[in-house]
């Protein structure tokens, strides 16, 4: 009786063997410290992972969330007691870490791997020159395979720019092209990108690696609802006309009130205090302003930056020149064609109200957009 055991379960494993199942094939991968544990502290990323930045630069942080906050940057965990934050910057550098793998990702095979992201909506701190800097921007989420700490050989997956203050669940699907046993979770630039950034992604709770047949995934995305039974005559409603489309406007005026050399002035797109960086309550009006020229492909725009008089010519050249920048930026990252967007900082050169109020300064401090060409 146990030599016919024996030999019934030899003859499985070589049918297992010869049709290409190995043992243990899919058994998840389990990341070290996945959840990102430490001593909270700034500039040091969590053990297990290794920092993956650029030299001169600093290491990434453990944060706390909102009992201790560095950075000003208030997030609770999603779970335990810190979580990872990485951060793009103006200088063309940006953060990474990355992970040995107990068991490689080999090729052919896929994987699912889901992991928590967030933005803060505040993450200030001073640069090499002493500066406050705030890395508010959206920024996007990278994972990549490679076979040393930071070699970054295969983009394994990608999302867009991440805005939202709380944590969602991200899932990614991937296939390696070869094997890799190094694992780096990056933020990056949405691109196409005319100008570097500050911008910063929160991340916590990554899951296991979990292998999964490529032909289940295929099968499970290519499937299809059984059809819907024919309705009868009399179940047959006529559907409604669609609604129109409302009309593009550009700070409130449509495309036939507009032509060539108009300045438009532009409300609702607001600063934190002397710097370039976006206050959260500015996107509606930037998006406007996105879905004006994406159905006008035919209109060129300079976005003017001006300021206040309340700092010297450098001052105000240099703040009004970022700003502008950075609202082009934007626009050309959501899928404007970089030659259909110019800036240009004014400074405090062109009041339109008098400094001495605060109404006035604030009429001042603003962002226009001057159309240059209308060639439809």
């Amino acid at each position: 009786m146990n030599v016919r055991h024996t030999l019934a379960s030899l003859f499985l494993i070589l049918f297992l063997l010869e049709g290409g199942i190995v043992l243990g094939q899919y058994e998840p991968i389990k990341l070290d410290n996945p959840n990102f544990e430490d001593v909270p502290a700034p500039g040091s990323q969590p053990s297990g992972w290794y920092d993956c930045g650029f030299p001169n630069e600093s290491p990434p942080d453990t944060h706390p969330g909102i009992d201790s906050a560095f950075f000003n940057v208030t997030t609770r965990p999603q779970k335990g007691n810190s979580y990872l934050g990485l951060v793009t910057r103006d200088n063309d550098t940006w953060e990474s870490v990355s992970t040995h793998l107990p068991r490689p990702l080999e090729p052919g095979t896929c994987y699912t791997f889901n992991i928590y992201l967030a933005r803060s909506q505040d993450y200030y701190s001073p640069n090499k020159r002493g500066e406050k800097v705030y890395h508010t921007t959206p920024a996007v989420f990278r994972i990549w395979g490679g076979n040393s700490p930071c070699d970054k050989a295969e983009m394994l997956a990608s999302t867009s720019v991440i805005t939202h203050p709380r944590w969602v669940r991200y899932q990614f699907t991937f296939e390696p092209k070869k094997k890799v046993s190094w694992f780096i979770l990056e933020a990056f630039y949405q691109t196409p990108v005319l100008f570097p950034y500050n911008g910063n992604i929160l991340i916590d709770n990554a899951s296991v690696i979990r292998p999964v047949p490529c032909d289940a995934i295929v099968l499970e995305e290519e499937e299809e609802a059984p059809p819907k039974p024919e309705p009868k005559p009399k179940d047959v409603v006529k559907p409604a006309p669609p609604k129109p489309e409302p009309e593009a406007t550009l700070g409130g005026l449509s495309r036939a009130q507009l032509k060539t050399g108009q300045v438009v002035s532009v409300d609702k797109i607001y600063f934190k205090a002397d710097t370039a960086a976006l206050s959260q309550a500015s996107y509606p009006t930037l998006d406007e302003i996105y879905q004006f020229l994406a159905k006008n492909v035919d209109v060129v725009v300079e976005i003017g930056g001006h300021t206040n008089g309340n700092c010297d010519h450098p001052y105000c050249d240099r703040l009004s020149q970022d700003r502008a920048k950075t609202v082009a930026n934007y626009l050309i990252q959501k899928g404007i064609s970089i030659d259909r967007v110019r800036f240009k900082g004014y400074g405090k050169r062109k009041p339109v109200a008098s400094n001495a109020t605060l109404q006035g300064r604030k009429k001042n401090q603003r962002v226009e957009i001057t159309i240059l060409e209308m060639k439809g």
